[in-house]
C-alpha cells in the first residue's frame, strides 16, 4: 500500500512536471514570436523611415538645384547689367547726371551680387 501511495505521487509528480515543462515552453514561444514581431515591426519603421529621409534629401536636393539656378541666372543677369553699365561709363562724352545715376546704379548692382554671394 505505501509502494502504490508513492508510486501514485511518484507518477503524478512526473504529470506535474510535464505540464509545467510545458506551459514553460508555450510561454517561450510566446515570447519568441513577439520578440519577432517586434523586431520585424521595428525594422519595417526603420526603412521607412530612411526611405521618408532619402526621399526627403531627394527634394532638398532638387530645390536646392532649382534654387542655385535661379541664383546662378540672377547673378548672371546682374554680371550683364554691371557689364553693360562699365561699357556705358567708358563714354566720355554722356552727360554728368547720367554719369552719376548710372554710378548709382552699379553701386546698387554690386551690393545686389554681394548679398547673393553670400546666400
Amino acid at each position: 500500500m505505501l509502494r502504490t501511495f508513492t508510486e501514485n505521487d511518484r507518477i503524478q509528480e512526473q504529470y506535474r512536471l510535464h505540464d509545467e515543462w510545458l506551459r514553460v515552453q508555450r510561454t517561450e514561444e510566446y515570447v519568441k514570436q513577439k520578440l519577432q514581431r517586434d523586431y520585424s515591426n521595428e525594422l519595417k519603421r526603420r526603412i521607412k523611415a530612411e526611405k521618408e529621409r532619402d526621399e526627403a534629401e531627394k527634394k532638398g536636393e532638387k530645390k536646392g538645384e532649382i534654387k542655385g539656378e535661379i541664383k546662378g541666372e540672377i547673378k548672371g543677369e546682374i554680371k550683364g547689367e554691371i557689364n553693360t553699365l562699365n561699357a556705358i561709363l567708358k563714354n566720355k562724352f554722356l552727360p554728368e547726371d547720367f554719369v552719376e545715376s548710372t554710378k548709382n546704379q552699379l553701386k546698387a548692382l554690386y551690393n545686389k551680387l554681394q548679398s547673393l554671394e553670400k546666400k
